[in-house]
């Protein structure tokens, strides 16, 4: 069901190369390219994985996959001159992969029916691959549960969405953009801002955000952004400008 992959991040105390993140590559053969990003004032690099064993649960990253790691981007962006006391801070997580032993990543989600391989009927499991295709992987369950066909569509009955609670969530309702207390929203774009690697007007709207909400209300967006973060404005003329959402 899930062969693990360590996955990490490394924070490191260098200035940002850029405003925006920036792709770079060592210069060997089939190097693997890496993204260097700002970050609080510093530079965020990575995605750096390596290989685990099957039974692996944890996602510690040892001290010579950090040197390892810092070498490739010493070698890719000539004059960093990293060093291991030059890391803020490693972030590190397990990922899917295709085998053991490996750093190749799985690209197709699991339905594992228990039942089908000698275990208890009706007991199914699942595991994804990327959070952007989990809405197709939990139709792909439901049909494999229920035994629909594939090339039908799942049928649900009308119902609205229901409103956020501001408080609690970290996306904006599409039915009602930016509706509720005005304050609650000001105050979760300046927290979306601090902690999401926002760096102008469209990249909080289109990106951080429900965007198909926001596009509904483009006026009341840009209101609303004006008030609660002046200094991103300067880049709403191109937010109020663009007819479709920049690609990630």
């Amino acid at each position: 069901m899930f062969r693990p992959t360590l996955a990490f991040n490394l924070l490191v105390d260098r200035p940002p190369l850029a405003e925006v993140a920036v792709a770079v590559q060592p210069p060997q053969p089939d190097a693997q390219v890496y993204f260097v990003l700002p970050w609080q004032g510093r530079l965020l690099a990575g995605t750096f994985y390596a290989a685990l064993a099957e039974n692996a649960l944890e996602s510690t990253v040892a001290e010579d996959q950090v040197k390892r790691s810092l070498d490739d981007l010493n070698a890719a962006i000539p004059g960093l001159e990293l060093a291991p006391e030059d890391v803020i801070e490693v972030y590190a997580g397990l990922l899917p992969g295709r085998r053991p032993g490996t750093t190749e990543l799985a690209t197709q989600a699991i339905v594992h029916d228990h039942g089908a391989h000698g275990g208890p009927q009706g007991l199914y499991s699942v595991s994804g691959a990327k959070f952007t295709t989990a809405r197709l992987v939990a139709e792909v369950t439901l049909r494999t549960i229920f035994g629909r066909d594939l090339r039908q569509p799942l049928h649900a009955p009308e119902r609205p969405r229901p409103l956020v609670d501001l408080t609690d969530q970290t996306l904006f309702s599409t039915a009602a953009p930016f509706a509720g207390d005005g304050h609650a929203i000001e105050t979760l774009m300046r927290r979306l801002v601090r902690e999401e690697a926002v760096i102008h007007a469209e990249d909080l709207l289109l990106r951080r955000l429900d965007s198909t909400g926001v596009l509904a209300d483009r006026a009341r967006a840009s209101d609303m952004l004006r008030r609660a973060l002046p200094p991103l404005t300067p880049d709403l003329p191109a937010f109020e400008r663009s007819a479709t959402p920049p690609v990630s």
